[in-house]
């Protein structure tokens, strides 16, 4: 599914971002 680092930078962002949402919540 991630084949590009960039791809892997974006889930990693993502996953943070997710998770600082629900901490926010």
């Amino acid at each position: 599914m991630a084949d590009k680092p960039a791809s892997v930078l974006q889930v990693a962002i993502n996953n943070l971002v997710f998770n600082i949402g629900q901490l926010l919540h």
